[in-house]
């Protein structure tokens, strides 16, 4: 995997909400991203100000297209879909001052945060620069894109992440939640404990992603919900987790609370709109349960029984050597 930082001029007045969406590079210099591969792991920053835009139409009609004040740092985390490729559609780019330039190659991305921001200073701490540059001309090639190192990457994305402590706020359980539970009888079997405390234990490890951090277990929401588990994930997103004994292709309880989770999570920590994930884990879950969560973005896991057993047995040989101590002090 390659880490890349991309700059990006302020959105338009027209489209303020176009924050992101991809890797840009002008013609003639898409030598800078030839190691850009899907996968890779991007910082977008946007710097203060951009050109203004001349357009005309088929008419003749000019119009000037200004954009608005920047953040002058980065503002998301995203993940490349692809490589640098040509875009066909593509034509020069006129701009007030007489310039133009054709924004010729394009790499789609994936946004996996924007709760987060990373201050030009600071990025140009992290990268040797004087803590006055002001990133024009920036990246290889003079591109805006440059390939960072992995101890960067990671400098950078922890000071992302830590900008703006989005804490999970203390639970907040239902004044009528007399049930104790998320849904049915409110009764836990061992099953579903040993396997709740097993994954929450060491998230990444369990699951298989690195940089998965847990944050509770059983979260109470004012709504009554429970969830089982609350994540963060190594880009700062937050994760509903739900954890079953088994799920079959009728029992949509599961699927459906932690799809609520992921949603409830993100106003609650204060993370923007979309960074949130939603994780259902059991020890079977079967193949058309699969296939809709997949549809509706929920991430399923499932756990190895006999692993889960291996470890409470463990725990449990560990607890019983300090019950004899404490007896027999």
């Amino acid at each position: 995997m390659n880490y890349w930082l991309t700059t990006h001029w302020p959105p338009q007045e027209d489209n303020p909400s176009d924050v992101a969406g991809g890797v840009w590079v002008p013609d003639g210099r898409e030598a800078a991203g030839r190691e850009l591969r899907a996968g890779d792991l991007v910082l977008i920053y946007q710097s203060r100000s951009g050109r203004t835009e001349v357009r005309r139409s088929p008419d003749g009609t000019k119009t000037i297209l200004h954009s608005i004040k920047g953040a002058e740092g980065i503002i998301a985390i995203a993940r490349a879909e692809d490589g640098l490729t040509e875009d066909a559609d593509s034509h020069p780019t006129t701009y007030l001052d007489g310039t133009e330039i054709w924004w010729r190659w394009f790499a789609p991305v994936e946004v996996l945060s924007r709760t987060g921001f990373v201050p030009r200073v600071a990025l140009n701490n992290v990268l040797g620069y004087a803590p006055g540059y002001n990133l024009r001309g920036f990246g290889d090639y003079h591109s805006g894109l440059k390939r960072l190192s992995e101890q960067q990457y990671n400098a950078l994305a922890e000071i992302f992440r830590n900008h703006n402590p989005n804490v999970l706020p203390p639970a907040q359980p239902f004044a009528n939640n007399t049930q104790g539970h998320r849904y049915g009888s409110g009764l836990e079997s061992d099953e579903h404990r040993l396997l709740k405390e097993y994954v929450a234990s060491d998230p990444s490890r369990v699951l298989g992603e690195g940089g998965l951090k847990s944050l509770a277990v059983e979260y109470d929401f004012p709504t009554g919900d429970r969830a089982d588990c609350v994540f963060e994930d190594a880009v700062g997103r937050i994760i509903g987790v739900e954890i079953e004994v088994a799920v079959g292709d009728a029992q949509l309880e599961g699927a459906l609370q932690a799809i609520k989770y992921r949603y409830m999570l993100e106003p609650l920590t204060k993370r923007a709109l979309g960074d949130s994930r939603a994780f259902l884990v059991a020890y079977a879950i079967s193949p058309g349960m699969l296939r809709l969560c997949n549809g509706y973005v929920v991430e399923c896991f499932v756990v190895n029984k006999q692993e889960v057993d291996t470890w409470a047995a463990d725990k449990q040989a560990v607890r019983q050597p300090e019950r004899t101590e404490a007896a027999n002090a």
